[in-house]
């Protein structure tokens, strides 16, 4: 359960793209796309941090452990399928929300929100800010500050 609290210590800027095709101003703070792509970026902080409590992974240096690169790799790797298994396994676990959505400011002009609310891992939440702004080929970007 200590490692799930680690979510909210940690400071990370995380980024996720989605097609958007055809939008003009700013998105809103509590669409369902910019909702999931916040939670998917938490998913991913909250596995790349259980990788590192794990202790498997210890000779990594930390810039180098990310779910993902590791999960692509684990047949070559038995080191990296333990670990990865081992993330699996408590991820199953894991139920996260995202409730509280604020609008904190908005600017039609460069299609950008600033946001804010409460992250639910397991029924514990803690505050959480991100934006959300259309780039010039319609896709969303996602910045997540506060995991």
């Amino acid at each position: 359960m200590k490692k799930l609290i680690l979510l909210f210590a940690v400071l990370v800027s995380g980024l996720l793209v989605v097609s958007s095709c055809g939008k003009t101003g700013a998105p809103n703070c509590a669409d369902e796309d910019v909702k999931s792509l916040v939670i998917q970026i938490a998913e991913g902080e909250l596995k790349r941090q259980l990788l590192i409590g794990s202790g498997m992974l210890m000779d990594v240096p930390l810039n180098k452990i990310n779910y993902d690169e590791m999960n692509k790799a684990k047949d070559q790797n038995e080191k990296y399928a333990r670990a990865i298994a081992y993330v699996d396994e408590r991820m199953a676990k894991v139920e996260m929300g995202l409730s509280g959505i604020r609008t904190e400011g908005k600017d039609d002009e460069i299609r950008k929100c600033n946001c804010s609310g409460e992250l639910s891992v397991n029924g514990k939440s803690g505050p959480v800010e991100y934006t959300a702004q259309y780039t010039e080929d319609g896709q969303i970007y996602i910045e997540v500050f506060g995991l």
